[in-house]
């Protein structure tokens, strides 16, 4: 029942699907001044409900070691691919901070007074 409510979702909420009893289905809560909140929409997904209480801390760790590999894609996936490294190709940036590192040595060698005048000149914006 866990996996149709969504482990992210049952956080957010404060709660967690228990078991199904007599055609109802026990939510467990850690924040009872909030499971009213969230009832119509628990209700849609699971039928009649019966709330039961919890301590945070046990729900949280039943959720987090039971789902770790649905949150843990869900935290990897939250920023969109263009705007993350997680797609990054670390073997070409290597290949060129080699190259670059490379030629700035060769260019300080053979005309010492260029890469001192690119770093005179160079104002980094902070």
């Amino acid at each position: 029942m866990l996996k149709i409510l969504g482990p992210a979702n049952a956080l957010q909420m404060g709660v967690l699907p228990w078991r199904l009893s007599a055609d109802v289905t026990v939510i467990l809560t850690d924040r009872p001044e909030h499971f009213d909140d969230n009832q119509s929409y628990l209700r849609q997904i699971f039928g009649p409900l019966r709330r039961a209480f919890t301590c945070p801390d046990q729900m949280r760790s039943y959720i987090t070691t039971t789902e770790d590999a649905a949150l843990i894609h869900r935290a990897e996936h939250r920023v969109a691919a263009r705007e993350s490294c997680r797609d990054l190709n670390f073997k070409t940036l290597h290949v060129a901070l080699c190259s670059l590192i490379a030629l700035v040595a060769l260019a300080g060698a053979f005309a010492p007074a260029i890469p001192f005048l690119v770093f005179a000149l160079w104002e980094p914006s902070l």
